[in-house]
C-alpha cells in the first residue's frame, strides 16, 4: 500500500474567520455602551466581555494558522498512521500500538477514537494546559487520540473500515509470526 494522504477540510475554519471578527466588533460595541452606562455590574461586565474578546481573537488566530497549514491531517501507510490533526498531534503511530477504533459523538460532532495499547509516549510529548486536557480526555474516553471527522476531507465510515482492516492485517501477521516461532 502506498501512503494515503487525508487532507484538512477548511470550511469550519473559514466560518470562524468570518464569525470571530464580527463577534469582536460586537464585543467592542457592547464595551463602548457599558462605559456610557452607570450599571452597578459595570466592572464584571467589562471583564467578561474582555475575556470573550480575547477568546474570539484566539479562535481567529488559530483559524488563520489552520487554513495556512499544508500538511495532511492524516497519513495512512503500511507502517501506521501519522496524526497531524487531533488535539495530541501524536505523530506516527504504528499499527502494532493501535488496539481498535470507534466513531462516537463527542462535543457535538462525530470523532474517530483511536484506542492504543500504550499511550504513555503520546502523553509524555505534551506539556502544560494541553497535557491536562489530554489527561482528562484519557480519563473520560480512554484514549488521547480523538480526530474530529468534521475537520477531515474523507468519508468517516470508509476511514474506519480502512483502519479496521489495517488493524486486522497486523493482528494476523502477529499471529502468524507467533505460530512460526512456536513450530
Amino acid at each position: 500500500m502506498t501512503e494515503l494522504y487525508i487532507h484538512r477540510k477548511n470550511n469550519a475554519y473559514r466560518r470562524i474567520l468570518i464569525i470571530a471578527p464580527i463577534s469582536i466588533l460586537l464585543i467592542f460595541r457592547a464595551l463602548y455602551f457599558i462605559n456610557d452606562s452607570t450599571n452597578e455590574f459595570k466592572g464584571i461586565l467589562e471583564a467578561v466581555l474582555g475575556l470573550l474578546g480575547i477568546l474570539c481573537a484566539i479562535f481567529f488566530i488559530n483559524a488563520i494558522l489552520q487554513t495556512k497549514k499544508k500538511t495532511p491531517a492524516l497519513i495512512i501507510s503500511q507502517e501506521g498512521i501519522t496524526d497531524n490533526i487531533s488535539l495530541s498531534k501524536s505523530g506516527h503511530i504504528k499499527w502494532e500500538n493501535i488496539d481498535s477504533c470507534e466513531i462516537k459523538s463527542f462535543t457535538g460532532s462525530p470523532h474517530l477514537f483511536l484506542f492504543l495499547k500504550d499511550f504513555s509516549e503520546v502523553i509524555a510529548k505534551q506539556w502544560g494546559f494541553k497535557r491536562l486536557m489530554i489527561d482528562t480526555l484519557v480519563k473520560d474516553m480512554g484514549t488521547p487520540i480523538t480526530i474530529n471527522l468534521a475537520l477531515i476531507d474523507f468519508d468517516s465510515l470508509d476511514l474506519k473500515k480502512l483502519i479496521d482492516s489495517k488493524i486486522d492485517e497486523r493482528k494476523i501477521e502477529l499471529t502468524d509470526l507467533k505460530e512460526n516461532n512456536c513450530a
